[in-house]
């Protein structure tokens, strides 16, 4: 099994659009969509046992007037 020595750096939550993007120390980046309300209350509970809450941010949420 090989190991790598990247590291998260920063976690972005959309919570509108159900997403987390994950950027590592070496500059790559994944998202994470969720098709369910469920599946994303599971990741974003497993975020808030696991990572560091140091480099957790949220999107701001978009509204808008009619």
């Amino acid at each position: 099994m090989t190991y790598s020595d990247e590291f998260l750096e920063n976690i972005t939550i959309d919570v509108c659009k159900k997403t987390f993007m994950l950027y590592s120390d070496d500059g790559q980046k994944r998202k994470v969509k969720c098709d369910t309300t469920q599946q994303f209350m599971d990741v974003l509970q497993l975020i808030n046992n696991s990572a560091d809450p140091r480099i957790v941010e949220y999107t701001d949420i978009t509204t808008t007037e009619d």
